[in-house]
């Protein structure tokens, strides 16, 4: 049987262990975080433009995997619609992967709300952390979206 000393060296390596994966945990999560960020500029002129299209009441196909409306069914990255149905963020509903919860972000702020708060007041919804996954997703596919929104632009007629 081991000694008290022994085993609180123990418990102490355990946690400086755990304290470790914590850290290492969280410095990966703001390295994402900061991956959306750098895209900002980007996301403010996409969304500055399709809030134009709105305006000038260019209708936006949706549930096609060709659109550039986030949707529950293709879960693609996509345009998020507020409930005044201007569009303030991109992301994913359903989070991306058939999940309770819609990611959003302007880049300069990434969170997750409960996917009831689609086409509802977002200010007003429950706002939390959302997933390293979602977040890593929705960067691994944001040029795709970038392209096919400028593309549904430049197809206009």
């Amino acid at each position: 049987m081991l000694t008290d000393d022994a085993l609180l060296e123990k418990i102490k390596k355990v946690k400086a262990r755990k304290d470790d994966e914590a850290r290492q945990k969280e410095e990966s999560y703001q390295a994402a975080l900061s991956q959306v960020e750098a895209l900002t500029p980007r996301i403010e002129r996409i969304l500055k433009l399709a809030n134009a299209l709105k305006e000038n009441n260019i209708e936006i196909e949706s549930f096609s995997k060709e659109s550039i409306l986030a949707d529950g069914y293709y879960h693609q990255v996509g345009l998020m619609r507020t409930k005044d149905n201007k569009f303030e963020y991109i992301g994913r509903y359903n989070g991306g992967f058939c999940g309770n919860d819609d990611l959003y972000t302007n880049g300069k702020k990434t969170f997750c709300c409960d996917n009831d708060w689609e086409y509802q007041d977002i200010t007003k919804a429950e706002k939390y952390r959302a997933s390293e996954y979602a977040i890593t997703r929705l960067i691994e596919d944001f040029d795709e979206f970038e392209k096919k929104f400028y593309k549904f632009i430049e197809d206009l007629k």
